[in-house]
């Protein structure tokens, strides 16, 4: 007696979607094409990207995702004050950086920053591995300790007289960045596609099997059937030389045929959220990033001298889809996970639904961590204004700078602020005992306000000349750097 009540219970569950789509969809009007009233049909009853129910719209709905998230993802602080994002740069999010840089980018507000990427000969578009960009400094000061040359007395003047005979573009920088872009690294699609394949794949056929070949080649017989009448699928029916009757019979299949395929799209995408496969674009955005950049500053001598910097950037997170199919996810690299009906596709998906209920929540609020190397050379530069005793002589050195940086959201909450520490040490290769190392560590709060980084950081120096430029010192190594928004 039971089991006849749950079977019709569930029998009714099923029933009832295709019955209240008959009650609340328009039936095809005499004025519509068999083609027209199955798309109409289809997009009511549909998710955009689910409309064709197969594989490959599955995989370009996942490949939205990830723009997306790559889209949306909040960049780390400017921890430090003038180093870069300390825990995230996304090539994806800087490619078309036009205009102000933000504090994600790590430039001040005097700074602009132009998008050179027509210059480059080959880009890859769909890797978005590669970046040429300039950066314009429009508030050029002459080098400091040009100006502290000077005597107390006349320091204030000679600093103007030396402003003014800065060029408009006198402090400009050259920036080239190429991440390496692989199935370990780098947070774009079309690489890890080879990987996804399989389960989407899988889940389709899943989903299919639950259908009749009846209603998955409904529409099909039907444009088949009006071919070989010598009918067309895109005139009003109305216009179509047959009977009423059987004007009447092509709508009602053609109306048949599209509430099929919507539900065959539905059980795809009920399937995607069963498996957790809807949140492979979170692992993929926690994809580690390996980047190398080479700057080069032009300056002129007045601002001080030119440098070249080559620089490796390791960014990283614990959790995404490399760690996945590295750990609880190894079956999923097995092709065979393509076939619904195999127990390879079912042990896939269990490893990725314990993978993402241990820590899907959390993937998007995990610590994110940073280490970086980097030369510098910097050219030697003289400066000599005998009427006011000052011959000032840089000679040419070299620097090297280790950085590493953690940094993770302090909520849920999106924007909901975030904290990142970051420790630098930088060296002098030559013998030259002045500025011989230096150590710098900073901890920033960064709040967002609509599409603005509100950071304040505490900073610290093992000599206070390599504090920056704070807002306030603490004592002699100490100093506090916050930003206020500007009207």
């Amino acid at each position: 007696m039971y089991s006849r009540i749950v079977t019709a219970l569930l029998c009714l569950a099923f029933a009832a979607p295709l019955a209240l789509a008959q009650e609340t969809l328009e039936p095809c009007a005499d004025s519509e094409g068999i083609q027209g009233c199955y798309e109409r049909i289809l997009q009511v009853m549909t998710p955009a990207a689910a409309k064709t129910a197969d594989a490959a719209a599955t995989e370009t709905q996942l490949k939205a995702g990830v723009d997306e998230e790559l889209k949306v993802a909040e960049t780390g602080a400017d921890s430090g004050g003038a180093a870069t994002a300390a825990t995230m740069n996304d090539l994806a999010q800087l490619l078309n950086a036009l205009g102000l840089v933000s504090s994600g980018d790590g430039a001040e507000g005097s700074k602009l920053a132009v998008d050179l990427n027509f210059l480059l000969p080959v880009q890859d578009v769909d890797n978005h591995n590669a970046q040429l960009k300039g950066i314009i400094n429009t508030e050029a000061e002459p080098l400091d300790q040009l100006v502290q040359a000077f005597g107390e007395d006349v320091r204030a003047t000679r600093k103007d007289s030396l402003q003014k005979d800065i060029r408009a573009v006198g402090d400009a920088q050259l920036s080239f960045t190429w991440s390496l872009v692989n199935s370990r690294f780098g947070r774009d699609y079309s690489v890890l596609r080879k990987s996804i394949a399989p389960l989407n794949e899988g889940a389709v056929g899943r989903a299919y099997e639950a259908v009749t070949d009846e209603s998955r080649e409904a529409f099909g017989v039907l444009v088949e059937k009006a071919a070989r009448a010598g009918l067309s699928t895109t005139a009003p029916i109305s216009e179509l030389s047959i009977s009423d009757d059987e004007k009447k019979q092509y709508r009602a299949d053609t109306f048949k045929a599209a509430v099929d395929r919507a539900e065959i799209s539905k059980g795809i995408e009920a399937e995607l959220d069963r498996t957790r496969m809807n949140r492979l674009a979170d692992l993929v955005e926690q994809q580690p990033q390996l980047l190398f950049t080479l700057e080069h500053d032009f300056r002129d001598e007045i601002v001080g001298p030119e440098t070249t910097k080559a620089r490796v950037t390791w960014e990283f997170t614990r959790r995404n889809f490399g760690d996945f199919l590295r750990s609880k996810g190894k079956a999923c690299a097995d092709p065979g996970v393509a076939d619904s009906t195999s127990a390879k596709y079912d042990t896939c998906v269990n490893a990725l639904q314990s993978y993402m209920t241990a820590y899907g929540v959390d993937l998007e609020h995990q610590p994110r961590f940073k280490i970086e190397a980097s030369f510098k050379r910097v050219d030697a530069v003289t400066y000599s204004f005998p009427d006011d005793g000052v011959d000032l002589a840089l000679p040419k050195h070299d620097r090297w700078e280790v950085t590493v940086a953690a940094g993770r959201p302090l909520s849920s909450v999106t924007n909901g602020g975030r904290l990142d520490l970051q420790l630098s040490y930088d060296s002098n290769l030559d013998n030259d005992d002045t500025n011989k190392e230096r150590v710098t560590a900073s901890l920033t709060y960064t709040r967002r306000v609509g599409d603005m980084d509100l950071p304040f950081s505490i900073v610290y120096a093992n000599k206070d000349e390599f504090l920056g430029e704070v807002d306030h010192q603490i004592s002699m190594n100490f100093g506090l750097k916050f930003r206020q928004p500007k009207n």
